[in-house]
């Protein structure tokens, strides 16, 4: 079985060379240091959203103050809800990958 993380590609693909108006007209991407990377995968895009809506919520600060409250630091909480975001972004992209089309 194999430990490598099914991060579900790269979040905004794009096809081929991709080129860019520049100063000297279009360009290829790459003469701007956009060599084919493929940017942020899909699992850092949800882990992305999951996070923001996290931290929009009552949630978010209601563990923070209860860190406080008990003297705890709030990093270790912060570090969970990272790990959790992560679980539910790989969670996702597993049922994803499971759907069949009808």
């Amino acid at each position: 079985m194999s430990n490598q993380i099914n991060d579900g590609g790269p979040a905004f693909p794009t096809p081929g060379e991709q080129f860019i108006d520049g100063p000297q007209g279009k360009q290829p991407a790459s003469a701007w240091g956009m060599d084919g990377k493929p940017g942020m995968s899909l699992r850092a895009y949800y882990v992305g959203h999951i996070l923001g809506g996290m931290a929009a919520g009552p949630f978010w600060n209601e563990n923070f103050q209860r860190c406080e409250s008990e003297g705890r630091d709030a990093n270790e909480w912060v570090d969970n809800a990272a790990k959790a975001a992560c679980l539910a972004a790989d969670a996702a992209i597993r049922e994803l990958s499971n759907e069949t089309v009808k």
